[in-house]
């Protein structure tokens, strides 16, 4: 069996290579004490070593840990920047807090642990499952905003320690797909902004782009059609080398 410290060294370095392909949202999973803290705290320590990284770090998981308290020790408020006094932060003020240390420090990185201590507007009356997709879908949109990179650490029970980006949540290729608005080709982050403009609130769209994910997994989907009265738009996803497909 592997031993804990060569599946985080191992680990690390698939996160370093998903950090310097990709400006995303990042999702590190697993099961309770499965090493999620211990792996982006590690990644942050060896990536401060590098030039011409700032980070900004959001520590909801607040607990003693010796590799933090060297990390503070070394590097705070001068290339490492803490965005929360507590352990208890909605993600508006995380939202708001990136922005602010992004133009103020030139924050090239953001790393939160963790997913489950993130509060939403309770007014919402959402499950904390509805919640969690809530706070992910921000955080997508945040990273694509910024241009820059964002780690979150997300438990999930029976899973061993894993590294996905959220497009990876969608169980199928995007690129084995065309996108077009009014019959006019766009990419697939095209195609999701214009559908989110077709729905009033951030939660309607994450649940209709939940039914949309399940339809583009059907074995026989050939192409999906949404009309936007209202705005006077045809959206069309199509499956390439369909018999029958433009």
């Amino acid at each position: 069996m592997e031993d804990f410290e060569n599946k985080i060294l191992k680990k690390e370095k698939e996160l370093e290579q998903i950090v310097n392909k990709e400006k995303a949202l990042i999702i590190v999973k697993g099961k309770m004490l499965s090493g999620k803290t211990t792996l982006v705290l590690s990644f942050i320590k060896q990536m401060l070593m590098k030039e011409n990284i700032r980070i900004l770090f959001f520590n909801l998981n607040i607990e003693e840990n010796l590799i933090f308290k060297e990390l503070e020790e070394k590097y705070i408020n001068k290339t490492l920047y803490i965005g929360n006094e507590t352990d208890l932060i909605n993600i508006k003020e995380i939202i708001r807090k990136s922005i602010e240390k992004v133009q103020k420090n030139g924050i090239n990185l953001i790393v939160i642990d963790s997913l489950w201590t993130i509060q939403v507007d309770k007014s919402l009356l959402l499950s904390r499952n509805d919640e969690e997709k809530y706070i992910l879908e921000h955080l997508r949109i945040l990273s694509k905003g910024l241009k820059i990179p964002v780690i979150i650490t997300q438990d999930e029970r029976g899973k061993d320690l894993e590294i996905m980006t959220l497009n990876e949540k969608y169980n199928m290729n995007i690129d084995d797909y065309t996108y077009s608005v009014n019959d006019k080709e766009i990419t697939f982050e095209e195609f999701l902004e214009e559908y989110k403009k077709l729905f009033r609130t951030d939660i309607a769209f994450i649940r209709a782009k939940e039914r949309l994910k399940e339809k583009l997994n059907e074995t026989e989907f050939a192409n999906w059609n949404i009309i936007g009265r209202k705005e006077n738009k045809h959206l069309k996803v199509t499956r390439k080398n369909i018999k029958g497909n433009k």
